[in-house]
């Protein structure tokens, strides 16, 4: 089985650098355009099945790469973004460049990050992506030979530690997960291998951000 697991296209608090995490922020034009950008990327690979996290953001991600195709979008809370508690919505230039704010730690020295009671620590993601890669995806191998998921930049690089065990010391630098970008995993057999990470179809030959030429 071959999965497509692709982070959701741009939103306001992307194109204002503010910390997203769970706060359910929608996509912005550019990012609808992304995403229609690399359907266009996609039209030839037909999905059998099609997963995403509830945030509205990875849904509309997931219904452009869609489009009309009769597919249920099946959503599951194991692939909601990594929760960053009290720090959402702040400037990440203000974060990096404070040493006392609570966040300076998760951008600067993940491996030391702890969170604040409301968040999220990467152990706890990197548990229930393992969770749903497990329940869910594992059983459907010989059922289905495509499906997309549709996530957030944190939470792909915490899936991605499930199959590939990286070091949290270079968690933001490993993988390049920007806006749109699609990664191919294959399962075969009940063994994930990453065949690529960060593709972008709107940074090809003939593709810019108003659209394929």
């Amino acid at each position: 089985m071959r999965i497509y697991l692709i982070r959701h296209g741009e939103t306001p608090w992307n194109k204002e650098k503010r910390l997203q995490g769970r706060t359910d922020i929608p996509l912005n034009e550019y990012g609808l355009e992304l995403g229609k950008i690399t359907a266009e990327g996609l039209k030839d690979v037909k999905f059998d099945a099609v997963f995403s996290s509830p945030l509205i953001r990875a849904v509309q991600t997931a219904q452009c790469i869609v489009g009309n195709e009769n597919i249920e979008i099946v959503t599951d809370d194991r692939l909601t973004e990594m929760n960053f508690g009290e720090s959402e919505g702040d400037l990440l230039p203000d974060i990096y460049g404070d040493e006392n704010h609570p966040a300076n730690v998760l951008l600067n020295k993940p491996h030391l990050y702890k969170s604040t009671p409301k968040g999220e620590n990467f152990e706890d993601v990197i548990k229930r992506t393992g969770e749903f890669l497990k329940e869910v995806i594992l059983p459907i191998e010989k059922k289905y030979n495509t499906i997309l998921i549709t996530g957030h930049g944190a939470m792909i690089r915490c899936l991605i530690r499930n199959i590939e065990p990286r070091p949290i010391e270079t968690f933001w630098t490993d993988s390049i997960q920007k806006n749109c970008s699609v990664n191919i995993i294959d399962l075969v057999d009940g063994k994930f291998n990453i065949v690529e990470e960060g593709k972008l179809f709107y940074d090809l030959p003939g593709v810019n951000r108003k659209g394929i030429l």
